[in-house]
């Protein structure tokens, strides 16, 4: 897992092709994962760490599956986490799951985006269930991790991106 400085707000990356949240909200995001072919069964594959985030206070994550044509009892969970402090990893929370993917879901496009903290109270001891209402920003640095559960011919496989666009 690699930490990467994107403090000067949006994310810039020369391999990002086309900006999807862009032409979804019309504000500038950059693809911040990419996952191509996650196969096996896997729990919370953690993808980089994202840092200087701030002085935002919402995010905005879509969720792009390229491939997903397997079985339908194969599963796709995507997380983003926030947090002040990657030294404890105990103090990471989960703020968005987007909606399970199945293996026979083909492509789709899931979006998510934080709320204003201001009078937000919750527990977040655990994960949020899957397609649950996201949780605001809880610090400057974001996560992406994921994770699969197949069927017993073992076959799964998902493609997928995450683009993500920060603001005040």
């Amino acid at each position: 897992m690699a930490t990467k400085d994107i403090s000067g707000g949006v994310i810039y990356n020369s391999q990002t092709q086309g900006d999807a949240i862009d032409s979804l909200l019309g504000i500038p995001s950059k693809r911040i994962a990419t996952v191509v072919a996650a196969t096996g069964n896997n729990a919370n594959v953690l993808l980089d760490t994202y840092v200087g985030i701030g002085p935002f206070s919402r995010g905005t994550f879509l969720l792009e599956v390229e491939a997903a044509a397997t079985d339908v009892g194969d599963t796709l969970d995507v997380f983003i986490d926030s947090t002040n402090d990657d030294d404890t990893p105990e103090d990471w929370v989960n703020i968005i799951h987007f909606s399970q993917v199945l293996g026979n879901g083909g492509v789709k496009r899931l979006i998510a985006a934080t709320p204003d903290a201001a009078g937000f109270e919750a527990d977040v001891t655990v994960d949020l269930a899957a397609g649950a209402t996201p949780r605001p920003l809880v610090g400057h640095l974001v996560r992406v991790r994921y994770t699969t559960a197949g069927d017993a011919n073992a076959n799964l496989s998902f493609t997928f991106h995450v683009h993500a666009s920060f603001r005040h």
